[in-house]
């Protein structure tokens, strides 16, 4: 059934329907993947979302408007009435300009029928040429995505990871003793550990946060508002549905915090413990990881605000010509201190992140 929560876009069920289009300009399209190559693909990129959502997404059919809708969908290829060069850049016209031919056919492509485009969560457009300069595009918070002709591929999860709601998982680095200072350097993509910088399978808590998989209701995102000691867990560990949540998240309000709607959150930090991979943390992971917290923001300068999606910050600073991205973390036994007048001032004042102590091999 239809999920119909606060994160209705973001949780539950999701089916998809494939635009194969071809151009003008196109010529024969002789190849294009069989249905039973784009099904093994989605089930593969259902997985992976599964996971990352801590088991509250996927890609499977659903009950709706009295009917069943199916997982996917996949057009025969669709004839375009124009140039490629007329559709540059724009997959909304695409889709605009497909969709109206799919429910030309009639049946169930059209008037709420089981194969009617306006059922699907998510539109995906394929094609022979590329319509596109970069090498993906989507729409954030909405359904139309132009990948590489995959559904399992990086590039559609990262493009998939904008129809979910978010923008780019960005870097933060100053060659100053403020970390968060509005005088530092933006780098578009440069938390490659995120799947929304790089090609990783995870995203990070500020994330997890604003789409709905981490909540405050179930105790999974604290709100730091005194000092003390708390416990932290790793938010790549996929299980959700255990009697007590875990903490994954810690959230330090800034100044103009406000928690209004849950997509709609304010400035902040994050903390979030991002271990991934290595025998219970054997000495062949990088320590940076395994024993350190990562801080990410939404809020560096007036340029790079929520819009701009998150930055990892470097609590290493000064070192930006050597191992910025992998030294940004703050390991076990250092401190992170911001005054009361850093870029936006927290509501405490200033504050201090000291972590103390890693627990088990979990």
């Amino acid at each position: 059934h239809e999920y119909t929560g606060t994160f209705s876009h973001q949780k539950g069920p999701k089916t998809v329907f494939v635009f194969m289009v071809r151009p003008t300009d196109g010529g024969p399209w002789t190849d294009p993947k069989p249905f039973s190559t784009l099904s093994a693909e989605l089930d593969s990129a259902s997985q992976f979302y599964y996971n990352l959502s801590h088991r509250q997404t996927w890609f499977g059919p659903k009950f709706r408007n009295g009917k069943t809708i199916p997982r996917l969908v996949v057009t025969p290829v669709i004839d375009l009435p124009l140039a490629s060069s007329v559709y540059q850049n724009n997959p909304y016209a695409i889709a605009a300009v497909a969709k109206g031919i799919v429910e030309g056919w009639g049946g169930e492509w059209a008037n709420n029928g089981t194969q009617d485009p306006d059922n699907f969560d998510r539109w995906v457009i394929m094609s022979n040429v590329k319509m596109i300069t970069s090498t993906g595009l989507a729409y954030v918070g909405d359904k139309v995505s132009y990948g590489d002709n995959s559904l399992s591929s990086g590039v559609q999860l990262h493009e998939w990871g904008h129809n979910w709601g978010v923008v780019h998982a960005n870097f933060w680095t100053t060659n100053t003793n403020e970390p968060r200072s509005s005088n530092g350097i933006h780098s578009e993509y440069g938390d490659g550990a995120d799947m929304m910088g790089g090609n990783a399978p995870t995203m990070n808590v500020l994330f997890k946060e604003r789409l709905g998989f981490l909540e405050r209701a179930r105790g999974e995102v604290v709100d730091i508002t005194a000092s003390g000691m708390h416990r932290l867990y790793a938010h790549t560990v996929h299980d959700r549905r255990n009697p007590t949540a875990l903490v994954r998240g810690l959230l330090i309000p800034i100044t103009g915090y406000d928690r209004g709607t849950p997509q709609n959150p304010n400035k902040r930090i994050f903390l979030g413990f991002r271990h991934t991979a290595g025998a219970g943390g054997a000495l062949t992971r990088d320590s940076w990881e395994r024993n350190a917290v990562q801080l990410h923001s939404d809020w560096t300068s007036t340029v790079f605000d929520d819009n701009s999606g998150s930055h990892l910050l470097d609590t290493s600073p000064r070192s930006l010509t050597t191992d910025d991205r992998i030294d940004a973390a703050l390991k076990i036994g250092r401190t992170y201190s911001e005054g009361p007048n850093v870029n936006g001032t927290s509501i405490h004042g200033g504050f201090h992140i000291t972590p103390i102590a890693r627990g088990s091999t979990n």
